[in-house]
């Protein structure tokens, strides 16, 4: 307290304080900060009535409003946007722009590449991306090659290419987003804040998925897993949406076609596009943390092969055979028993046998134990598989597809 003052000079006054935060009520007679704690359960208190000193003399009382503080977002730095028009006929390569901010750089923009290409007539909306998770680069790869070959003059609609949507994680080759590690493909819808990957999910729906009457999107096993090449559709009921993925993927000509069951993804991207209507199909084209030249190939061929049989790219398709799976629930999913070096007993795309050994699981710290052995669960094709040695109980180590009448 300021000497020669009483405490009349400073009578009290009641403030109300907000529950939903902890708040410092600064300006007290002796100057020092008061501070109520968090609760714990902000929506259940009611308002508190705390009683303190007026400010003294020559010190500023200043409403800080917690309850709406928030951080650096898109609303701060201005809207996520694409620096080119969808509408403009012939080429362009650009970016959609999302405002960030992190340590590295307080006020920043994530790039995002992509190229689009807009014929001189009308036909659909193709989005052709890759990327989502960072260590699948076998799509990314594949769509720059389509970005530089593409001759637009053959170009009929209009193909949306973003070659790697994730991009940070791309760049660090790395499965999840920036902000938490977590899985792009589970943000979608996303919203306007929040963290990296709910925000660019938001704006990849808002910009380009909105327009797309098709998307294509690349992926691979990552580091984890091998996949035999493969392009899949999930089984939904009959829709304009469904038959253009359908047919989207029997022209793609994967090694591999796969239909996927309808409960699988449901709450995620795929799930989306085809409650809003439009087609989605999803190819697997390699993994193991590597790029082979034969998933390069096929993905190229494949992606040339649909844009040509849904009239958007002139030219002629490259007819290759195809095995028709389908995926028959949670039984299709083989999980590590115990943890410990996987070896494998049977080869990835290869036919296998139900009660077979598919693999087994040796124990590095015991010379001449036991073995756990995993067998095949249903006849049909080892569709993919635990990349590597080590695993961990619960990891997934294999993929068993039933392979059925086209």
């Amino acid at each position: 307290m300021t000497p020669g003052r009483d405490d009349q000079a400073c009578p009290e006054r009641t403030r109300t304080v907000s529950p939903l935060r902890g708040m410092i009520l600064a300006g007290a007679c002796d100057n020092r900060p008061r501070t109520l704690p968090m609760p714990q359960q902000p929506s259940d208190l009611p308002t508190i009535e705390y009683t303190a000193p007026e400010t003294a003399p020559g010190h500023a009382s200043v409403d800080i409003d917690l309850a709406s503080a928030r951080p650096l977002s898109s609303f701060d730095l201005g809207e996520a946007s694409l620096s080119v028009s969808l509408d403009r006929p012939g080429r362009q390569n650009g970016h959609l722009t999302l405002p960030r901010s992190d340590s590295r750089a307080a006020i920043a923009q994530l790039q995002i590449p992509l190229t689009v290409l807009v014929g001189r007539n009308a036909g659909p909306t193709v989005l052709l991306m890759a990327g989502v998770h960072g260590d699948e680069a076998d799509g990314v790869l594949c769509l720059q090659r389509l970005a530089r070959e593409i001759a637009i003059d053959d170009v009929r609609g209009r193909i949306i290419i973003v070659p790697a949507l994730n991009l940070p994680a791309v760049l660090e080759n790395r499965r999840g987003t920036q902000d938490d590690g977590g899985n792009l493909d589970g943000c979608f819808p996303g919203g306007p804040e929040g963290s990296t990957g709910e925000r660019l999910a938001h704006a990849t729906c808002r910009l380009l998925l909105a327009e797309a009457d098709l998307v294509v999107d690349l992926r691979a096993g990552g580091q984890s897993l091998a996949f035999a090449p493969m392009v899949a559709i999930r089984r939904t009921p009959k829709s304009d949406a469904y038959t253009l993925a359908e047919q989207a993927m029997v022209a793609f000509g994967a090694p591999n076609s796969v239909y996927l069951p309808s409960e699988l993804a449901a709450a995620a991207l795929p799930g989306l596009l085809e409650r809003d209507g439009v087609g989605y199909v999803q190819a697997s084209l390699g993994g193991a943390g590597d790029v082979t030249l034969d998933a390069l190939n096929i993905a190229y061929t494949g992606c040339t092969n649909m844009l040509i049989s849904l009239g958007v790219l002139a030219g002629d398709m490259q007819l290759r055979a195809t095995r028709t799976l389908a995926l028959p629930g949670k039984k299709a999913w083989v999980f590590a028993p115990a943890s410990g070096l996987l070896e494998p007993r049977a080869r990835l795309g290869a036919e296998v046998y139900r009660g077979d050994p598919l693999a087994c699981i040796v124990d590095p710290e015991q010379s001449g134990g036991a073995v756990k052995v995993i067998d095949v669960p249903l006849n049909g094709v080892l569709l993919a598989r635990r990349a590597g040695t080590h695993v961990r109980a619960g990891d997934l180590v294999a993929l068993v597809a039933d392979e059925i009448q086209p």
